[in-house]
């Protein structure tokens, strides 16, 4: 199903994390030399410039040639020929991506992305021009998402991870659109129930060990799907977008949305703190000044001066309490530095285990299991 070897992917989720504990003094360096000799990873990954390099040669290398081949077949006239040709090279390119991957191990090289992004994009580009779909947005995703969604799961990327979430909402929400003015009000509840349906199958993946070398995809996912269910119920992004899609800046239910958009924040900070979410807290503090942006844009202080005054003693006083409140050890979160997290521990002494583990060594044996001897100088031997 995967590109990549599975083994070198789950041995790179190894080094990472003991990479991590090396960081923190949990484990020597030493140590991290031997769980590196123990989970071995063959992939080719340079260091981020040489990544940016590679991409940049590819993206010129095969732009340079559908350009030259274009001008020698003159399609540029000819819709469905341009979209042939397309076809043509993104099935080449992500031809040329298997290669690589499965003869030359590039993983997350740079070159790698590139072919992908590019084969992709040329794949769905020759669909649409093929078939004339870029009249119709609906079909023209319907053509694109599964592509999408067969591409992350076979190269574990994130970035066509998170275009096919886009796609499934596009789709969604240009169904909804076709209800007319009903829309007005059945948008923003289908898109919280879409996210948060979203959220929850995303939880119940990454709970899945057989789901573990899509980690980071899912991580993309978590974060879209919690911004989605907050954008969808956002009152900025309602009122304009009512404006812009029906020429109406009256909302229904105003009140509900103000309340949304200041509560649900405090509710993922909250629940973030609570759970030891990372992504859950961070997607929270950030949607708290989103927050505070749209009530500003809609009620004014008078003087941006007392309002920017006021926000910075506010966020002060957060940060106060949450620090005081942090330090009295009631969360699983802690502002101690010197307080090691408890996550992976047991993974580390299970690492640890395999890797410095010995096997017995058993006693050698010979004709007389115990070895015969001397003893006293009454002759004694091995044999009598």
């Amino acid at each position: 199903m995967i590109a990549y070897s599975n083994q070198w992917l789950a041995a790179l989720q190894v080094r990472r994390q003991a990479a991590q504990w090396n960081k923190k003094e949990l484990i020597t360096d030493a140590q991290l030399r031997a769980i590196f000799d123990v989970y071995p990873a063959g992939f080719y990954t340079p260091n981020v410039f040489v990544r940016i390099g590679l991409g940049i040669f590819c993206w010129v290398l095969v732009c340079s040639a559908f350009g030259l081949l274009s001008i020698a077949a003159g399609i540029f006239t000819n819709e469905r020929a341009a979209g042939i040709l397309l076809l043509f090279f993104g099935v080449g390119t992500l031809a040329a991506l298997e290669y690589a991957i499965r003869e030359m191990h590039h993983y997350r090289s740079g070159l790698d992305d590139a072919m992908l992004y590019l084969g992709l994009g040329s794949t769905i580009s020759g669909l649409c021009l093929t078939f004339s779909t870029f009249d119709s947005s609906l079909l023209s995703l319907t053509l694109a998402l599964p592509l999408l969604a067969a591409a992350a799961v076979r190269y574990t990327d994130k970035l066509v991870a998170a275009l096919a979430f886009v796609g499934v909402f596009a789709i969604l929400f240009l169904l909804m659109l076709k209800m007319g003015n009903s829309a007005r009000l059945v948008l923003p509840f289908g898109g919280m129930l879409f996210a948060g349906a979203g959220y929850s199958a995303v939880l119940h993946i990454r709970k899945q060990a057989c789901f573990r070398l899509w980690e980071e995809c899912t991580e993309w996912l978590e974060v879209l799907c919690l911004v989605t269910f907050y954008a969808c119920g956002n009152y900025f992004v309602i009122r304009e977008g009512s404006n812009a899609l029906f020429g109406e800046k009256q909302v229904p239910l105003s009140l509900v949305f103000y309340v949304f958009t200041a509560v649900v924040p405090v509710v993922y900070v909250y629940f973030g703190l609570r759970k030891r979410n990372r992504i859950l807290l961070r997607c929270g503090l950030l949607l708290v000044a989103v927050a505070v942006f749209t009530f500003r844009f809609y009620f004014s202080l008078g003087h941006t001066q007392l309002a920017v005054t006021l926000a910075g003693a506010v966020l002060v006083a957060f940060a106060f309490f949450t620090i005081r409140y942090l330090k009295k050890g009631n969360l699983p979160f802690t502002y101690i530095q010197e307080a090691e997290e408890e996550e992976g521990l047991e993974l580390e002494t299970l690492v640890i285990n395999q890797t410095f583990a010995a096997p017995a060594q058993a006693a050698p044996v010979g004709e007389n299991a115990f070895g015969g001897g001397q003893f006293g100088g009454g002759g004694s031997g091995s044999s009598y």
